[in-house]
């Protein structure tokens, strides 16, 4: 009777004390009328109050803590949702919008001032005709902030809106903030630093590992994404004939017929590590007397010549590179690379003996025999 008059219409309306509070009394009533027949202790009832009390709070205690596990789980699915999409949005739970919408204000608060601060870097490095899109997202964001601000107080205030009402003006809000924060960081990467290492490779020295994968998805887009650094189309080369008045020979061209040659990205990852250095001539910029493979530009009789070194290491286990033979000219200096190569990869142990370590074991004879095979022959 005290469960179905009392407990249950209590908890019905989510009201956990009022519950045990009615439990006590009406256990409390129960225990006066029994002790005054000599049934009952008094003391028996009490304990039987304190534990029925015990129960109702340790039972409001779960409920509470299942409903904030929920909540978080909830709120954290939320944030995998795209926030810039009103049709997934619509999918989150309300409370979990409310969540994920004081969260992106946040978030997109801290990045407007970290972008106002790196937009004035920008200005007085590169001017302002050049930042100017970082200029205007920038100013998007600050009306964005503003707005969002403004809605949360609508939100915040003490005039209820329905739940559909309350749906809408949280997700104005996040698809607002959301969209102006994207626009931030895109703006942020296209002014970061950009660097040239020793081995003519560019890097991005300032990305968050968060940004890594919007990174790379732009890299895809403009076609930059493929890596080959230390594989045989990661060239070292000087500006050679084509841009210095003191060389002797092009090295801009030689590199680029070896890169189509070898531009298959499966076949460049079979032959593996290996470091081609190309100088135009023998000041040697393109340190080609360090190269796994090393080549040096020359003039014979007014006319390009490439001279061919191996062995060559630039790393802690350094070496100068040997002279194979005689020079190749322009025309033929890719196909010899290529046989260079192709004798290394038939001759080499498993595909885990680099290049270098391959030659230190046999020595210039295989690769000279099939450089020059032909003109013993014909000798």
């Amino acid at each position: 009777v005290i469960r179905r008059n009392y407990i249950e219409p209590a908890l019905s309306r989510d009201d956990w004390a009022g519950a045990a509070i009615a439990a006590a009394q009406q256990l409390g009533t129960v225990g006066n009328d029994t002790e005054s027949r000599g049934n009952l202790p008094l003391t028996t009832v009490a304990l039987i109050l304190g534990l029925v009390v015990a129960a109702m709070l340790g039972l409001w205690l779960w409920s509470r803590r299942s409903r904030r596990r929920r909540r978080a789980a909830e709120l954290e699915a939320a944030r995998h949702v795209d926030p810039t999409d009103p049709r997934a949005l619509a999918r989150v739970p309300l409370e979990a919008l409310d969540g994920l919408s004081r969260q992106i204000v946040v978030d997109v608060d801290n990045a407007v001032r970290t972008s106002s601060n790196e937009l004035t870097l920008a200005e007085e490095e590169f001017g302002t005709a050049r930042t100017a899109p970082f200029r205007a997202a920038v100013d998007a964001a600050q009306s964005a902030l503003a707005k969002a601000l403004h809605t949360r107080q609508i939100l915040d205030d003490a005039i209820p809106e329905t739940p559909q009402q309350r749906r809408e003006l949280l997700t104005a809000v996040i698809v607002s903030a959301a969209a102006a924060d994207r626009e931030l960081d895109a703006q942020t990467h296209a002014f970061d630093e950009l660097r040239v290492s020793h081995e003519q490779n560019l890097v991005l020295p300032h990305v968050a590992r968060a940004d890594l994968k919007a990174v790379y998805d732009a890299l895809v887009d403009i076609g930059l994404a493929t890596a080959n650094a230390g594989l045989v189309t990661d060239i070292i080369a000087c500006p050679g004939l084509d841009y210095c008045a003191l060389a002797n020979a092009r090295s801009i061209p030689v590199a680029q017929e070896i890169s189509t040659r070898f531009g298959s990205q499966a076949r460049q990852e079979e032959i593996g590590d290996l470091k081609i250095k190309i100088s135009g001539c023998i000041n040697a910029c393109g340190h080609h007397h360090v190269g796994h493979i090393g080549i040096l530009g020359v003039e014979k009789k007014g006319a390009e010549l490439y001279q061919v070194t191996l062995g060559g290491s630039g790393g802690e286990d350094a070496s100068i590179g040997e002279i194979i033979g005689r020079g190749f000219e322009p025309e033929h200096i890719a196909g010899a690379i290529e046989t260079i190569i192709d004798t290394y990869v038939a001759l080499r142990t498993g595909p885990e003996e680099t290049f270098l370590a391959a030659y230190r074991r046999t020595g210039p004879a295989p690769f000279k025999e099939a450089l020059y095979a032909d003109q013993a022959k014909a000798a």
